[in-house]
């Protein structure tokens, strides 16, 4: 008999998903909470961001400029002075401009992309995404730094490092790249900042082109950064998980060229199209399909082995706003921009043209209001903000919604036909998940209310032994385990 859907009362927090039940408790004391240590699963510390004190990168680059721009009119003005009309000055005059030119060169936010109108609100976490081997943590901060937190097994805590510079502007979007050493892809305004840390072996053997610079940050992190004249205000990025390729695919929100940069060869290809500009890129897990969103209402579904595409049509008006890949390569779930309904995208036999493909609606989410353990009622579902996947066995879907404070845990079921998607056999709802706070020392424990979600994303992971990580609205971030026992 199918198990129904729970829902945490307001003095719940999430704390795991143990053999698809989810588990709740009120705070440290909770027996609930206390006996999960004797069934060994493990309890993760939350974060909190928590960097309101520290001067962004913008404000000490205004100061420099302000200080470099006083410092050369000084120049230009004594040259002026001293050696008259003469071509010393004209060669002085030509160099402030030019400085003037550099230190002037921004490009106006496009206001109507849903990604940089998120720069005028007050959220702090903007973008992240977890690293393929280990327990590690990327977060874009509204300060246009990026905050890495590291697991300690040893003292249960949540090492940081801080990443900066002063390209790092109105960032979007993270991207690890996969089966490597420690690279990040950070999609900003004018380009792309792709880090090296903890003693890449790339960081004595960067490749340097004409569009390529590369800067020394601290003694176990570099910084490539990547631009193309007229490519900006970049939205997404992701790393091919091809084994040995070193390409990166770079979209922007104002044009619909895509740019793939291939830090091997040291040179980047245009795939032009034309459009408004995308708002994400999604790699299948094995390399073969670059799946890309438009601003225009199309979507495209690139095959890697050719370079052909087909395109796919929304309905008037609609952009695809999140989207993820199962671990099959085939199964592509996607929702969007102010809808309420999940769709999977499903490739049959590896044919990835229009006959191949199936569009299937799996489900609607509306927004409800139903009964939680203690009789009180909260609202579930509604307008869908972001999907995430477990990338292990692909059992477990997150979903979290623009107005709802719960996310929704669905269980996969793999697919065995084209005709078990189409009669909504796919995702079956396990119940809804409320962020917990928790030490690390397992003293303090207490439910994350009155907030949303803004990101969401699982760890790669073993099957058995998966990690659902929330960013949410009021800088904490919190974990649930999902195992098996």
């Amino acid at each position: 008999m199918s198990r129904l859907p729970t829902v945490p009362n307001l003095s719940q927090g999430t704390i795991a998903d143990i053999n698809g039940r989810l588990v709740y408790a009120t705070d440290a004391t909770d027996p609930t909470f206390t006996g999960l240590s004797q069934q060994q699963v493990h309890l993760y510390p939350s974060i909190t961001l928590d960097h309101s004190g520290i001067q962004s990168p913008d404000q000490v680059d205004s100061l420099l400029e302000k200080l470099s721009q006083s410092v050369f009119s000084g120049i230009l003005s004594y040259v002026q002075t001293r050696f008259g009309d003469s071509g010393l000055t004209s060669l002085s005059k030509s160099l402030y401009d030019s400085f003037n030119n550099i230190m002037s060169t921004q490009h106006s936010l496009p206001t109507d992309h849903h990604l940089f109108k998120a720069n005028t609100s007050p959220l702090r976490a903007m973008a992240w995404h977890w690293h393929p081997k280990r327990k590690v943590l990327a977060v874009a901060h509204k300060d246009h730094r990026v905050y890495i937190y590291e697991y300690n097994t040893t003292t249960n805590e949540w090492d940081e490092q801080v990443l900066y510079n002063k390209f790092m502007a109105d960032i979007t979007c993270l991207d690890w790249k996969k089966s490597s050493h420690d690279t990040l892809a950070v999609a900003c305004r004018t380009g792309v900042c792709v880090w090296y840390l903890n003693d890449h072996p790339a960081m004595k053997h960067i490749g340097l082109s004409p569009s390529t610079h590369t800067y020394h940050a601290s003694s176990n992190a570099y910084m490539q950064y990547l631009s193309t004249p007229g490519h900006h205000h970049i939205s997404a990025v992701a790393w091919d998980p091809t084994s040995g390729s070193q390409t990166l695919a770079v979209a922007s929100a104002v044009d619909n060229t895509l740019i793939m940069y291939d830090l091997l060869q040291s040179f980047h290809t245009p795939i032009k199209r034309h459009g408004k500009g995308n708002t994400l890129l999604r790699y299948s897990p094995d390399g073969r399909y670059l799946y890309v969103a438009c601003l225009n209402g199309k979507s495209r579904v690139w095959d890697t082995r050719n370079w052909t595409n087909t395109e796919i049509r929304n309905p008037s008006g609609l952009w695809v706003k999140a989207a993820c890949w199962g671990p099959d390569s085939c199964s592509l779930y996607y929702s969007m921009v102010g809808k309420q309904d999940i769709h999977m995208l499903y490739i049959q036999s590896g044919n990835s043209t229009s006959l191949g493909m199936l569009d299937i609606k799996l489900l609607s989410t509306p927004s409800v209001t139903v009964p939680t353990s203690d009789g009180t009622t909260v609202t579930v579902g509604g307008e869908i903000e972001e999907l995430a996947i477990d990338s292990s066995d692909g059992t477990r879907l997150a979903v979290s919604y623009k107005h709802c404070k719960l996310l929704a845990l669905y269980v996969v079921t793999p697919m065995t036909s084209s005709m078990s998607a189409s009669q909504g056999q796919e995702l079956t709802l396990s119940g809804y998940v409320r962020g917990m706070d928790i030490s690390s020392d397992f003293t303090f424990a207490e439910p994350i209310k009155d907030t949303k979600a803004d990101h969401i994303a699982f760890a790669h992971s073993r099957p058995n032994d998966k990690l659902l990580a929330t960013v949410w609205k009021n800088n904490k971030i919190s974990f649930v385990p999902v195992v098996a026992i």
